[in-house]
């Protein structure tokens, strides 16, 4: 297995000089110097961040309305949408509450994706597709997006299929997009600014989208018409943004090892990620504690938005008062951002996480035991800080204390299995909830589960050991490695 990997890493190193297959047209096209890196691809991976920014909060008004469709579509009383028999409508469209529609949606989306990435990422390392697959991707997300402006009652069916499509290609679009990060720079304090600086576009694009949303809503806009405005702006900016990106700072690059004779790509994924695993558990066990750590983090966090969208129509919270719950997590992100950095340079990534761990476990056990119900929601907009501070540090600290780790020539390889340790489980804590839904237990109660799932990713994160353990073992692997291809 170890000599296999070797070969690997000789394959690459020998490779990394014809790395580029066609030079992007017109790379020297001049953009403002605040977000023009030296190195382009930085520059492209920001750019494409920023309509992502600008999706999740058009899915956030988008979900919010196709959950009231789905109430409407059952049969529920719409003359008072502020009264009880509209909140708390227990009828059911296709065996299920409205309520559990978000969570059913990610939970459904989520299995599918983590069958997807393996196949997904071996295409990416064993072909020349990486940048194809990014480029096409984001022209789906596009056309998905615009098909969505169009949402009515007779479509919220077809909008919501739309949906579950869009989650998968969205995380199959993040795949080539991720691959290009770690090859970015080799120092810490640099690549925890790059993804700092990721983090502060995506998020700078969320609160552009949401104030925009929150004009809307105040000139007396319906949910509806607010949802398609929303889109057309998110299409708007994937056309112009993301399209950017793909055509002028992202290269194409070469496959970094060539698929075995008899292998195939619908198979090596899956046998590579095994492989990748019991390597790691037998040379770097601290990244394979990582991993574990992070698909249970990461369950949580992610599905976090969906739940949220579900949990504020328990609370009978309108399009305005989710407008301005978000806000303040979004503006809350950014000193989470810039905190997070500083907690690195002066600790390390490894502890920093540990910390944005603590700082989930206590907002979710918070959030069960405060929240319950419509007369508490105010207390739901001050853990809305606590939310933004940890969106703004867990992703700089996460794939910060990744990169640590990474032995050279292997980035693509550890990066498929880091980005199947983020979704392997997403599909879990959105499956809770809707059981726990579906089964009237207070929703409040439900949000407690995602802070055990933070519980045992701290725990696996204390299985890798001090950070500074871990950077040795790299370093000896990389002369050893170097020592054996020269």
């Amino acid at each position: 297995m170890t000599e296999s990997l070797i070969d690997n890493q000789k394959s690459g190193n020998q490779s990394s000089e014809t790395e580029i297959v066609t030079p992007t047209p017109n790379r020297f096209l001049k953009l403002p110097k605040c977000i023009e890196y030296d190195v382009p691809a930085a520059t492209g991976i920001l750019l494409d961040g920023m309509p992502r920014g600008a999706l999740i909060i058009a899915n956030i008004f988008l979900l919010s309305l196709l959950i009231d469709l789905a109430k409407e579509a059952a049969g529920c009383p719409t003359e008072d949408r502020e009264a009880d028999e509209w909140i708390q409508c227990t009828k059911t469209i296709y065996g299920f509450k409205p309520t559990s529609l978000a969570t059913g949606m990610a939970s459904t989306g989520s299995f599918i994706i983590a069958f997807l990435l393996p196949i997904i990422g071996a295409t990416i390392d064993h072909t020349n597709y990486r940048w194809a697959i990014g480029m096409w991707t984001a022209v789906i997300l596009f056309v998905v997006n615009l098909f969505q402006c169009f949402v009515s009652l007779n479509l919220w069916i077809a909008v919501a299929v739309t949906q579950i499509v869009q989650a998968i290609i969205y995380m199959v679009h993040l795949v080539p997009a991720f691959a290009y990060i770690p090859e970015l720079t080799n120092e810490t304090s640099k690549m925890g600014r790059y993804n700092a600086s990721f983090n502060i576009a995506q998020y700078a694009f969320m609160l552009i989208h949401l104030i925009f949303c929150a004009c809307l809503v105040l000139t007396g806009m319906t949910s509806i018409e607010l949802a398609r405005y929303s889109q057309v702006l998110v299409t708007t900016l994937f056309g112009v943004f993301s399209g950017f990106s793909w055509a002028y700072r992202l290269d194409r690059v070469e496959a970094k090892t060539k698929l075995a004779e008899g292998a195939s790509l619908l198979t090596i994924g899956f046998i590579r990620s095994w492989k990748s695993l019991v390597f790691a558990a037998k040379n770097h066990r601290h990244i394979m504690w990582f991993y574990f750590a992070i698909a249970f983090a990461d369950a949580a966090v992610i599905n976090l938005q969906v739940i949220v969208i579900t949990f504020s129509k328990w609370l009978a919270m309108d399009d305005i008062e989710l407008a301005v719950f978000q806000i303040i997590v979004i503006v809350c992100s950014f000193p989470g951002s810039k905190l997070i950095v500083l907690v690195i340079d002066k600790c390390n990534p490894k502890r920093a996480l540990q910390y944005v761990f603590i700082l989930w476990f206590v907002t979710f056990l918070l959030c069960g035991i405060v929240i319950k119900g419509p007369e508490s929601k105010l207390y739901f907009f001050f853990l809305a800080i606590l939310v933004g501070l940890g969106f703004g540090s867990h992703y700089v600290a996460m794939r910060t204390t990744f990169t640590e780790m990474v032995p050279k020539g292997q980035e693509a390889e550890f990066m498929g299995m880091y980005l199947l340790s983020t979704q392997c489980l997403i599909w879990l804590p959105s499956l809770i909830f809707t059981i726990m839904n579906e089964n009237d237990i207070p929703m409040n109660y439900s949000v407690i589960t995602l802070g055990g799932f933070i519980l045992v990713g701290y725990l696996f994160l204390t299985l890798m050991g001090p950070l500074e353990n871990a950077q040795k073992r790299k370093a000896a692997w990389d002369d050893e490695t170097s020592t054996t291809v020269a």
